[in-house]
């Protein structure tokens, strides 16, 4: 299935963000932004998700969310606007 792009959380209950990632541009390739409160990892997780080819990378903001979010959304919309405009291939295994 094809989509214009899907939006991973990295915080999942059975299987994390990045192992989806991996499976999503491994099976059915489509542009991935990956949306995370990255704590400690952030940067790994970053790396990580860059390395399985996301778009991009948009941190959750720390905090209550809503209080937040009207900061963030110019950044959230540029990062998906992109990441719709993406090509994405199937990998070699």
């Amino acid at each position: 299935m094809v989509y214009d792009v899907v939006l991973l959380d990295n915080v999942m209950p059975i299987l994390d963000g990045l192992k989806t990632l991996a499976r999503i541009i491994n099976e059915c390739p489509n542009p991935v932004v990956m949306i995370s409160a990255l704590g400690k990892r952030a940067e790994e997780i970053t790396l990580t998700a860059f390395e399985y080819r996301a778009v991009n990378v948009i941190q959750k903001p720390e905090g209550i969310l809503s209080q937040n979010m009207p900061d963030m959304a110019e950044e959230i919309c540029r990062k998906i606007c992109a990441a719709v405009k993406a090509k994405t291939e199937v990998r070699t295994k």
